[in-house]
């Protein structure tokens, strides 16, 4: 399947993405945090341990190994050409070509992202006609 992106613009109201290593009652846990222009935190859960592949590159001594981090709409075409659905991700490229995606844990989250994108362009509205 072939994944577009829907909002080029979503990652402009984008402040800082990284990680925090947070301890649980369970143990540790990292989240990824997305900063954003109003300085509110939306947290990515790392389910698929990407925190640890990005310190195995570290471990190498390779400094430079991020291409690229974002937060993007995209949307998966099936074989069939048929759009599947749409989602929102923070997007990592690593200069290997190695492209890793980290989803919301509900819905809600996403909703809110939708929320804070509004309230991004209205407050853009705003400042350009000043």
């Amino acid at each position: 399947m072939e994944e577009i992106k829907v909002r080029d613009d979503l990652n402009d109201m984008v402040k800082s993405i990284g990680f925090s290593h947070n301890k649980t009652k369970f143990g540790y846990v990292n989240i990824c945090n997305v900063k954003l222009f109003n300085d509110v935190v939306i947290e990515f859960r790392d389910n698929d341990k990407v925190f640890e592949l990005l310190q195995s590159y570290s471990a190498l001594g390779d400094k430079d190994f991020i291409k690229s981090r974002s937060l993007v709409e995209e949307y998966k075409l099936d074989d069939t050409g048929e759009k599947v659905g749409t989602y929102v991700c923070v997007k990592y490229e690593l200069t290997d070509g190695t492209i890793i995606r980290m989803f919301p844990n509900s819905f809600n989250v996403s909703k809110s992202i939708d929320n804070y994108y509004k309230l991004f362009k209205q407050t853009m509205k705003v400042k350009s006609k000043q």
